[in-house]
């Protein structure tokens, strides 16, 4: 009960802060309003990994895309980065791996946030061309069983090269 106490005052300090900052020109607030974004995970995709949300920049595709990881840091040794993808059946998802990188990816059901303890993964009812879904280690490209959002999920060590990218067609 004591936890629900200490949450107006964290608004009220919050909101102090924010009214704070307030200007009376309305020169170019971007800098200011990416700081709040990134701070409060507006925009991110949030990856729940073992009960603490990280968030990344979100990258979102459909059918004749492609885009870039981008990675973060959760340790000097283990980055993440998501990748959301919105596909129909047939179409072919292709992931590229640099053969120097050591990541793995898998894709979970649904777009973010992730939670990859207990989000479901697909399987090869849903994507064919890898093991058992749409997962893997190396560049593969997977044929699209089941129209949907997926959302795949890369780890691993730092990349040392960061064109880690997924193209869909």
């Amino acid at each position: 009960m004591k936890q629900w106490k200490t949450v107006p005052v964290l608004l009220f300090l919050l909101s102090g802060v924010l009214l704070g900052s307030c200007k009376k020109s309305s020169s170019d607030d971007t800098a200011q309003n990416l700081t709040l974004y990134q701070l409060l995970g507006i925009g991110q995709c949030g990856l729940v990994i073992s009960g603490v949300t990280k968030f990344v920049p979100p990258v979102a595709l459909t059918k004749g895309q492609s885009g870039t990881a981008t990675f973060i840091a959760l340790n000097s040794s283990w980055y993440v980065s998501a990748i959301t993808i919105t596909v129909s059946v047939s179409d072919q998802v292709t992931v590229t791996i640099p053969a120097a990188d050591n990541l793995s990816y898998s894709a979970y059901v649904g777009g973010c946030p992730v939670n990859t303890n207990s989000g479901t993964t697909t399987s090869s009812t849903q994507f064919t061309g890898g093991v058992s879904g749409l997962n893997g280690t190396a560049t593969t490209t997977f044929t699209t069983q089941v129209a949907g959002k997926y959302t795949i999920y890369f780890t691993g060590n730092p990349p040392t090269n960061p064109a880690v990218t997924v193209s869909i067609q």
